[in-house]
C-alpha cells in the first residue's frame, strides 16, 4: 500500500510541476532502483492518473473556471460543496485542510481533493468488498466440508 502511496505523491508531483503549483512541491521525482512491485505500483497510480483525466474531460474538458449544475459545482472535476468538506473533513494534508471549496477552481487541488475523497471512501467500498466475497467463500467453503461430512457418514 505504501508503494501505491509513493507512486501518487511521484504523480502529483509531476502534475503540480508541470501545472505550476506551490513552489515546496518537487517539480522532479528521481528515479533510483525500481523493484518489480514499486513498478506495479507505479503503474496501478499511472492507470488512476488516467481515470481522475477522464472524469475531467467528461466534467468539463478540464476547463479550471467551469461553474455546473446551475452554480453548484465548481473547477476541473465539477466539485460540490459536500463532496468537498467530506474529501478534507478527515484529512490530515495541510495543503487540504487549510484550503476552502473555492479553491476547487485550481486544477491541482481539485486533483488532491478527488484522491483523498477517494482515499475516505473508496478503500472502504473495497473492503466491504473484500468482506462479503470472504463470506461468500467461507459460506463456499463450509458446505463442501458438510457435504464432505455426509458422505462420509451417509447422513444427509
Amino acid at each position: 500500500m505504501h508503494r501505491v502511496v509513493y507512486a501518487f505523491i511521484c504523480i502529483v508531483s509531476l502534475s503540480v510541476g508541470y501545472f505550476g503549483g506551490k513552489s515546496s512541491w518537487p517539480a522532479k521525482v528521481e528515479v533510483q532502483e525500481q523493484s518489480e512491485g514499486d513498478l506495479n505500483a507505479f503503474e496501478q497510480a499511472m492507470e488512476l492518473h488516467r481515470v481522475l483525466e477522464a472524469i475531467c474531460q467528461v466534467e468539463s474538458n478540464c476547463d479550471s473556471n467551469a461553474i455546473g449544475d446551475a452554480g453548484d459545482a465548481i473547477g476541473p472535476f465539477q466539485i460540490h460543496q459536500a463532496y468537498w468538506y467530506d474529501a478534507v473533513e478527515f484529512s490530515s494534508d495541510p495543503y487540504l485542510t487549510t484550503g476552502e471549496y473555492h479553491d476547487c477552481f485550481n486544477y491541482e487541488y481539485a486533483y488532491l481533493i478527488v484522491l483523498e475523497y477517494m482515499n475516505r471512501y473508496a478503500l472502504m467500498h473495497w473492503i466491504l468488498l473484500m468482506q462479503r466475497k470472504l463470506l461468500g467463500f467461507i459460506m463456499v467453503v463450509r458446505r463442501a466440508i458438510k457435504n464432505n461430512q455426509h458422505k462420509n457418514t451417509g447422513r444427509r
